[in-house]
């Protein structure tokens, strides 16, 4: 099959749980014997070349880039406002865009154009129009709409859980209006496929976890040599639900871990980090900031610490970590959509206390800590090995294309 793949951000270097789950596809897709075309917003925040891609990346896909000015403009904002549109899905609209998207439908041929996320929604009306048989498939990376229910819940502003409240609302319209009427929808988590139902979908679904490539996440047990008070965080700390949930974990639960520990030290990696944030002088805390490899990063670790309480999908970076074995302790909305067992394959905590005797119970307890790492790296390898989430993709489009 020859697959149009639509993204609203570079997917390379997978420094993110979006570009992860993007470029993984990708990979295991060319490696299954199909042909796929990429074609990226390159967008400020993620500005990219792509000839600068490595060989073994570009030799995945032919990958086009086409500029798209995602800068917040006051003026578009106040528009939308009194349009009552999504300010968020207009940024992501552009001529530019959809004239490449234009010049590569009426040029290749497609059996299948498969979106990245409900930002590209924008652009189904334009493949119908070119391709009315071409089937479209929109991969929910999350279900949009939760995530600023959330973030409305957890802020105190009135104002400003106002404004939420209505982009959520918009985002829920918006949702509601364009997810029903694609071909075929790529889940991410039982719950978003659950979410979607209720929505009014009711085409085809294929469920299908973020994954790992086994060669790419060899198992990394906690080592011994690595100091026993050693935590690790890792996720794009402009993503405000990262920093709502670290701003938690260094105000109520890291104190608490360091009156047992005194030593404890929580590392702090992520990309695009807030002016003056990596500069914050913090009692057990060291900023690292954006790292090359975030495998190689979190090797370096031992217990992974993921604490959230908004957002929605599935959070790649507890994949990731499980693949590699390491112990995770994070909230229970961090773990939604993940089917693990809590205990067993990670831990979940969703108060303060909970939380620090959950990590202090890995940093004392090395025998629980290894048996933890046994078992994540288990069921990550029984749930959500790529190559096997990626044939059961295949099958889905051939049922789509089927007559």
């Amino acid at each position: 099959m020859h697959i149009l793949q639509l993204c609203k951000k570079n997917p390379y270097p997978p420094a993110d749980g979006e570009a992860i789950a993007i470029l993984s596809v990708t990979k295991e897709l060319h490696k299954a014997g199909h042909e796929v075309t990429v074609l990226v917003m390159n967008t400020p925040k993620h500005a990219f070349n792509p000839m600068q891609l490595p060989p073994e990346v570009k030799a995945l896909a032919q990958f086009e880039a086409v500029f798209v000015n995602t800068r917040l403009n006051p003026l578009q904002a106040l528009k939308c406002l009194l349009l009552n549109k999504s300010y968020n899905i207009d940024r992501f609209v552009s001529a530019g865009y959809a004239q490449a998207l234009r010049e590569l439908l009426q040029t290749q041929r497609f059996d299948v154009v498969q979106m990245e996320g409900v930002y590209l929604a924008p652009y189904l009306p334009l493949i119908r129009q070119l391709a009315p048989k071409l089937p479209v498939v929109m991969r929910t990376h999350n279900i949009e709409h939760v995530i600023w229910q959330r973030l409305a819940a957890e802020t105190k502003n009135a104002v400003k859980r106002g404004y939420l409240l209505l982009l959520a609302r918009q985002f829920k319209t918006y949702e509601q209006t364009m997810l029903p009427l694609f071909n075929g929808l790529v889940p991410i988590s039982p719950l978003d496929a659950q979410q979607l139902t209720q929505m009014g979908c009711r085409q085809p679904m294929y469920l299908m976890p973020a994954g790992f490539g086994e060669e790419d996440y060899p198992f990394s047990p906690p080592n011994k040599d690595l100091p026993v008070s050693n935590i690790c965080y890792l996720g794009s700390l402009d993503w405000l639900p990262n920093q709502q949930g670290l701003e938690w974990l260094f105000t109520h639960v890291l104190p608490l871990v360091r009156q047992q520990l005194p030593n404890a030290t929580l590392f702090v990696a992520g990309r695009n980090a807030p002016p003056g944030f990596l500069q914050r002088q913090l009692p057990g805390v060291v900023m690292v900031g954006e790292v090359p490899n975030a495998v190689a990063y979190l090797q370096q670790h031992g217990v992974v610490a993921v604490p959230l309480f908004s957002g929605s999908g599935m959070r790649v970076k507890i994949i990731e970590a499980l693949a590699l074995g390491k112990p995770v302790v994070c909230t229970a909305v961090a773990a939604e959509g993940i089917e693990c067992s809590p205990g067993k394959d990670l831990l979940i905590a969703n108060t303060a206390e909970e939380f620090a005797n959950n990590l202090l119970k890995l940093l004392k307890n090395p025998d629980f800590c290894n048996q933890i790492s046994y078992n994540a790296r288990n069921f990550a390898m029984q749930h959500h090995n790529n190559t096997a989430l990626v044939e059961g993709l295949t099958r889905f489009y051939q049922q789509l294309l089927s007559p």
